[in-house]
């Protein structure tokens, strides 16, 4: 097998209930990490999805269409990411609040 075919099958996993190779999206669980971690890693993707973008457009303009092409997939890609990492922000800080909400009707 061919040394980038190898890499690439090694980074995906078999999923034992769908018998199916899945890819891990990050290297630890979100559920895992804190929120300052959290919200460096939306910033992180965030950087490189407007970077991506502009190469897009860039590309676009001197009449690259595969490199416009890859770039359009790699935002796609980025955009996914910043999805997840936003919904388990937006999940924590609901849930934050209502405790906080809980502890002051409590208090007061």
């Amino acid at each position: 097998m061919p040394r980038l075919l190898r890499r690439i099958a090694s980074s995906f996993t078999r999923n034992s209930e769908t018998n199916q190779l899945e890819t891990p999206i990050f290297d630890t669980p979100l559920a895992d990490q804190t929120m300052e971690e959290l919200e460096t890693l939306r910033k992180e993707i965030l950087a490189a999805y407007k970077e991506t973008i502009d190469q897009k457009e860039m590309a676009k303009q001197n009449y690259h269409p595969a490199a416009a092409k890859a770039a359009h997939y790699q935002a796609r890609s980025l955009r996914l990411k910043l999805n997840l990492v936003e919904r388990e922000l937006h999940q924590r800080l609901s849930l934050i609040a209502k405790v906080v909400k809980k502890a002051k009707s409590f208090y007061l």
